[in-house]
């Protein structure tokens, strides 16, 4: 995992939304701060429910304890997921279309929240 001052460097990195046939996008802050999380990607031509991948993968959490690197998965309008990882202090970093990477208070998002995961790696 690298550090949350690292982390701060990603913003400005361009949305791609696909790296070697795989689903890329808003995962790429998770990919970029938790390299260990690459053996869980998922195909583009998947229409992958979010959700429910990281239900399978991590332990779900609440917001209350939430620490650096936990993942936040929202459900946006027209039925899209999407993923913030969170920073501290009530901020987290996430990629779009439209915005590039960016570091965000991630209480704007709320109401879209359907899960908190952490990932524990297997040992």
């Amino acid at each position: 995992m690298i550090t949350r001052e690292e982390a701060s460097k990603l913003v400005g990195n361009p949305f791609i939304a696909e790296k070697d046939g795989m689903a890329y996008g808003c995962l790429a802050p998770m990919y970029e701060i938790l390299p260990e999380m690459l053996h869980l990607r998922f195909s583009k031509s998947e229409n992958a429910n979010m959700l429910q991948h990281f239900k399978e993968t991590c332990n779900e959490i609440s917001l209350g304890e939430m620490q650096y690197g936990d993942l936040i998965v929202l459900k946006l309008p027209k039925n899209q997921w999407h993923l913030l990882v969170y920073l501290g202090e009530g901020k987290a970093i996430h990629c779009t279309k439209h915005i590039e990477t960016e570091i965000i208070n991630y209480d704007k998002y709320l109401s879209r929240i359907k899960g908190v995961f952490r990932y524990v790696p297997c040992s």
